[in-house]
C-alpha cells in the first residue's frame, strides 16, 4: 500500500471516542497507507472550525447542537460514519451521582434531579439539552 501521508484526527477523550484508537491500534489506518495524528479537544464544538478549514481532515464528535448549526451554516464537512450505538431505549451519555444518593434510593434516575445541582461537561451540548428533557 502506497503511503498516502498523515491525517489529522480530532477527538474528545471520552470513551465514545475509543474506536478512533482501536482503528490505530489494530493497524487498520496504516492498512490505508495513512498515518494518523490525534488531536485532543475538550469539546465536539471547538472542533468545528479547524475541520472546515482544514486544519483536521476528520473529527470524532457528538450530534449536539454545534455539529448542527455548522451544518445549518454551511460550513466544509460531511457526516460519514457513527463512532458507535446503542441498542433502542439506551443512551451513551451516561448520568453519574453519588454512590450514597443511589444506594440510599434517593436519586434512581434523571426525574430525582429535579431542584439540585447537576454539572455538564460543555455548556450547550448534549448533555445540557438531555437534562433539560428529563
Amino acid at each position: 500500500m502506497p503511503d498516502l501521508g498523515t491525517i489529522r484526527v480530532g477527538y474528545l477523550p471520552i470513551i465514545g471516542c475509543a474506536s478512533i484508537f482501536v482503528t490505530a491500534e489494530k493497524g487498520y489506518s496504516a492498512e490505508q497507507g495513512l498515518q494518523a495524528e490525534f488531536v485532543n479537544f475538550s469539546a465536539g464544538g471547538s472542533m468545528m472550525a479547524p475541520l472546515s478549514t482544514g486544519q483536521l481532515d476528520a473529527a470524532g464528535l457528538g450530534g449536539g447542537t454545534r455539529l448542527f448549526n455548522g451544518m445549518q451554516q454551511g460550513l466544509d464537512f460531511k457526516v460519514v460514519s457513527a463512532l458507535g450505538s446503542e441498542p433502542p431505549g439506551y443512551n451513551g451519555v451516561p448520568l453519574l451521582v453519588r454512590k450514597d444518593l443511589f444506594d440510599s434510593g434517593e436519586i434512581t434516575g434523571p426525574a430525582d434531579l429535579e431542584g439540585r445541582k447537576v454539572a455538564v461537561n460543555v455548556e450547550r451540548g448534549v448533555n445540557e439539552f438531555l437534562m433539560s428533557e428529563a
